[in-house]
């Protein structure tokens, strides 16, 4: 759990304060600054990941911002 607060850059538990700030970060933002630097110190094959960010996911959500990236509502039990 503590690698996970190094990515996210934040110690702890993030305060009300901090949570009712709209997030300006885009995924590929995020991607690329955040956690392809993160896997490289800790993986052994980024490179992997970064070719199937790229192939897959930074067309169709690279540009969308972090809050708007969610599961869909549910039209009820399936």
């Amino acid at each position: 759990m503590r690698s996970f607060s190094k990515l996210f850059g934040q110690s702890q538990a993030p305060t009300a304060a901090a949570t009712n700030q709209p997030a300006k970060l885009t995924l590929e933002a995020f991607f690329d600054l955040k956690y392809y630097a993160f896997i490289q110190a800790t993986k052994r094959r980024s490179k992997h990941d970064f070719y199937l960010f790229n192939k897959h996911i930074r067309p169709v959500l690279g540009a969308k911002l972090l809050n708007d990236i969610g599961v869909p509502p549910s039209s009820g039990p399936v």
